[in-house]
């Protein structure tokens, strides 16, 4: 797994959802991004984040694990 990628995902996922409604969300490996309490503003601004460190698109489903995995293959 490419640590790199997987932890810049993580992070952008915590600060996505660093308010205290979701602080009993946890976000690993195995978190399924597209089952997360998203709204369409957060995920644009998770999503443009993503892609301006990266210079990738990603649709973003899927565990954290697959989408590094899928990231880190075309990165």
């Amino acid at each position: 797994m490419n640590q790199k990628i997987f932890n810049l995902l993580t992070e952008n996922l915590k600060q996505a959802f660093h308010l205290p409604k979701y602080e009993k969300l946890a976000i690993d490996a195995n978190t399924e991004v597209d089952q997360l309490p998203w709204t369409p503003a957060r995920y644009r601004k998770f999503k443009d984040a993503m892609e301006a460190e990266l210079h990738l698109p990603c649709d973003y489903v899927g565990t954290v694990r697959d989408i590094t995995a899928d990231l880190s293959e075309r990165y």
